[in-house]
């Protein structure tokens, strides 16, 4: 399983602080995907996030979407949040977008997570 050095990069501490602190106990697990995950050279301005959810939220889901806004004015870079319920996340699992999301993003909150298919 890939891994993303978390505690090198004080942009994605400071949303995963933010997140959490938002969705509480709703909140399962955020996923790190796309090129930041995958750069051989350099370290993108890109953060491609996938927050997954207990339960369907509307309000906590806009709330993660204010997350983002302000992760994009305060850090000026491109931060870029989807926010699915694990049930949602499984419907989608035929579509290869998102399952290449799953296969190649990186659990990086909870650090430790069992795998659920």
């Amino acid at each position: 399983m890939a891994t993303y050095p978390v505690d090198q990069d004080v942009v994605l501490q400071h949303f995963l602080r933010k997140v959490t602190h938002v969705a509480g106990m709703n909140l399962k697990a955020v996923v790190l995907y796309g090129p930041r995950v995958v750069a051989k050279n350099g370290k993108p301005s890109e953060y491609n996030i996938l927050t997954i959810l207990d339960k369907d939220s509307p309000a906590i889901c806009d709330q993660i979407a204010g997350v983002a806004t302000h992760m994009r004015a305060d850090h000026q870079v491109s931060f870029s949040v989807v926010a699915l319920t694990e049930e949602e996340q499984r419907k989608k699992i035929h579509n290869p977008q998102w399952r290449q999301m799953r296969e190649k993003g990186v659990v990086v909150w909870p650090r430790r997570m069992s795998e659920e298919s």
